[in-house]
């Protein structure tokens, strides 16, 4: 029981990590406010965590995918309504940007 809960809590801290590399890498180059990256932070973990659930319950890959691409698809959905127009329009050039290899 108690090796079952350290991994349950390395996997987590691990969700929690990306979360905000993610958070912060996205507040340096958008120029984010605190409370802005915090909110950032907060979407990704929830997304993150969302993807680990599918993971999780789909051992058939199409299926994985198909769900793991719906939770990616939410996502500029997500950060729209966390972010000023301007800092959602560049959000979506550097995203179109780092898509397209440029």
């Amino acid at each position: 029981m108690i090796l079952i809960t350290a991994i349950l809590a390395a996997q987590y801290t691990k969700v929690e990590t990306l979360a905000f590399k993610m958070a912060r890498r996205m507040g340096d180059s958008l120029n984010l406010s605190p409370v802005q990256t915090k909110n950032i932070y907060t979407a990704n973990l929830f997304i993150l965590q969302q993807k680990k659930i599918q993971w999780q319950q789909y051992t058939n890959v199409d299926s994985l995918t198909q769900h793991i691409q719906h939770i990616e698809n939410a996502r500029d959905s997500i950060y729209q309504g966390l972010l000023p127009a301007d800092k959602f329009n560049l959000y979506k050039i550097k995203k179109n940007n780092l898509l397209n290899n440029n």
